[in-house]
């Protein structure tokens, strides 16, 4: 989930490259160039993601585009929605790799969860 919110993001800074060119004073060279840096270092982070420390890179990249709203105010709105998809992404992938872990020690345990037997099957004992 955290690699989609990323490489979606890329592609959102990309198309934001040219709204702030056209919208802004600054030289068209450095937004562009600005742009695609965040954008490379956005996917760069996605491929990462199997080391731990990547995760804190997404953070930076999750604060980076924050700060690109001082450039063109709509990007503030595409940060928090960004950062907001990061962090839920985050958690739920931390809840989700607690859950195979604990499944992992219960199936090692023998330790069977599920419904009782026939109840709720749908054969003859319901």
């Amino acid at each position: 989930m955290c690699s989609s919110t990323l490489v979606l993001e890329a592609v959102v800074v990309l198309l934001a490259i040219a709204p702030t060119i056209v919208l802004t004073d600054l030289p068209a060279g450095w937004v562009a160039g600005g742009g695609v840096v965040l954008a490379v270092l956005a996917v760069l982070v996605a491929g990462s993601l199997r080391r731990p420390s990547a995760y804190r890179a997404g953070f930076v990249v999750q604060a980076l585009v924050l700060v690109t709203g001082f450039l063109l105010p709509a990007m503030f709105i595409v940060g928090v929605v960004f950062t907001v998809l990061w962090v839920v992404s985050w958690v739920l992938g931390r809840r989700m790799e607690a859950d195979k872990v604990r499944w992992a020690a219960e199936a090692a345990a023998g330790v069977i969860r599920g419904p009782a037997r026939g109840a709720g099957t749908g054969g003859d004992t319901d």
